[in-house]
């Protein structure tokens, strides 16, 4: 072996019609888990976004570690064309989104300020994903790939139904960010879907993992919105049972 080469990947039988089947259940699960929130509540939908917002901080570093990981071979090459373009398209998102919330908390201040321990999980999950990316593994650079699969399709998918519940219960100029993406993110599925059948087996391999990943760690905090929810209506009990008292 030539110093520098990556090891060989091994054998994988995962086919771009299999991946898209097992993407499209995880997306339905996530997407249930979702709809049975109370996004009427307004400290539901400022975890929600201060989450986001936070997976977007890590969106444009992401793309950049694993363009500049691709190899000159014509798939990975074909790749960082791909990675390129995207990562045009994702500049600034990450300040509607902190726009998004600024608003937020001026409609209703009583909003706690995230700290940063809530940020754990997430933080976790992209530092373990950005040293895999720097590994320099057989396709390494494609396990991205898994990660914008799950978020620009849960987007796609349940963006503009989220959409129109923030407009009706927050206003219109608090929800810029997922109408933006549940607008965008329907071209940027269908591109990523499309990506899938350009792949080779253990090209797919890689994608899944990260796929599974990135749905292991977005249910997780689905928990903490429900926690959010749960201190919400806590508080409001204690301010109706002080008010009849």
């Amino acid at each position: 072996m030539k110093h520098n080469s990556r090891p060989q990947p091994t054998t994988s039988n995962m086919t771009s019609q299999q991946l898209e089947q097992e993407f499209l259940q995880r997306i339905h699960v996530a997407k249930n888990q979702l709809e049975s929130l109370p996004w009427e509540r307004s400290e539901v939908y400022w975890s929600w976004l201060s989450q986001t917002s936070h997976f977007v901080d890590w969106t444009t570093r992401l793309i950049t570690l694993a363009a500049g990981s691709c190899t000159l071979a014509p798939a990975s090459s074909d790749f960082h064309q791909f990675l390129v373009l995207h990562l045009r398209e994702e500049f600034n998102h990450d300040l509607i989104a902190k726009q998004d919330l600024a608003l937020l908390k001026k409609r209703d201040p009583r909003l706690p300020e995230i700290r940063q321990a809530e940020f754990e999980v997430t933080f976790n999950f992209h530092q373990s994903l950005r040293r895999r990316l720097m590994m320099d593994l057989p396709y390494g650079e494609f396990a991205l790939l898994g990660r914008m699969l799950f978020l620009e399709g849960l987007a796609a998918k349940f963006g503009p139904q989220l959409a129109a519940l923030v407009s009706r219960h927050h206003g219109e100029e608090c929800g810029r960010f997922i109408a933006l993406h549940g607008e965008a993110d329907q071209e940027h599925l269908q591109e990523d879907l499309a990506k899938l059948k350009d792949l080779e087996p253990a090209q797919l391999d890689i994608i899944r993992g990260e796929l599974l990943r990135t749905t292991e760690n977005y249910l997780a905090i689905t928990l903490e919105w429900r926690e959010f929810a749960q201190r919400g209506l806590q508080i409001d009990e204690k301010a109706s049972g002080k008010k009849a008292g």
